[in-house]
């Protein structure tokens, strides 16, 4: 089986980190998302504050955790190297901009890969980013997620297929209501390569938050462990279809 990860994003300050916790355990195989925005400044559904994200990254640093740059302004930072130490606290990051809006030259883009390594780097794949694809040659702490929807949570009609050498991911209208349909399908198009899919939108719910707020959109637990649980059992049959090399048994039995 090729299914490596599970990518849930959006947690905030809303997110019950005791359910993180307990969905961790669980679930060994799940990745927690964080969006950042310098320019929304303060929390908002979805997008913590900074503060709170520096937190998390201490206290449960051995949870895994990708942080999801977004907005020219936040791109821009990473570029001026201001958000070095920040990524260097996460696993994973995404980088949520195409090659053409990048406000930086090739080889600064390269630079800022490689002084984060052995962070790894998630770029978006569409046809800008073929080039740079190129350019990032030598720099081999990045990998490619597909998302054709650009964030719209809308699924492709075909997945595309794998590119050999990169690690990908796949991302799209992604949630409880289609998962083990998608699941099969994403398979096929990984072509028996690692892979790791992401969703965001659909497993979230809006809630009413009391004490004068407006009601607030956010993670949903049951949605949560409803997708996990689907992920699970997608591995375990992908394990228990693997077929012995070329039919021979003899291995299962040692003297």
């Amino acid at each position: 089986m090729s299914l490596k990860n599970c990518t849930l994003t959006g947690i905030d300050e809303n997110t019950s980190l005791d359910n993180i916790r307990q969905m961790s355990d669980k679930f060994p195989f799940v990745e927690w998302g964080v969006l950042f925005n310098i320019y929304l400044g303060t929390q908002r559904p979805r997008y913590p504050s900074l503060k709170w994200i520096k937190k998390l990254t201490q206290t449960h640093s051995d949870l895994n955790l990708s942080l999801h740059l977004c907005g020219s302004l936040t791109i821009t930072a990473f570029f001026q190297r201001d958000l070095i130490d920040l990524c260097k606290s996460f696993k994973r990051i995404q980088i949520n901009a195409y090659f053409d809006q990048y406000p930086a030259s090739p080889e600064l883009i390269k630079r800022c890969f490689s002084l984060i390594s052995p962070t790894e780097i998630i770029i978006q794949h569409n046809n800008d980013s073929k080039g740079i694809m190129k350019l990032l040659g030598e720099v081999n702490n990045y990998s490619i997620l597909f998302d054709s929807s650009r964030g719209a949570g809308i699924s492709p009609q075909n997945w595309p297929n794998y590119i050999p050498s990169f690690y990908c991911g796949y991302a799209g209208g992604l949630g409880p209501d289609n998962i083990k349909s998608q699941l099969p399908l994403i398979e096929s198009a990984s072509q028996g390569f690692d892979y790791w899919i992401d969703m965001e939108t659909k497993i979230r719910t809006i809630f009413e938050m009391g004490s004068g707020r407006d009601n607030e959109s956010c993670i949903d637990f049951e949605k949560v462990e409803y997708v996990l649980n689907a992920v699970e059992k997608h591995k375990e049959k992908g394990l228990l279809e693997q077929p012995f090399p070329e039919g021979d048994m003899s291995l299962l039995f040692t003297y």
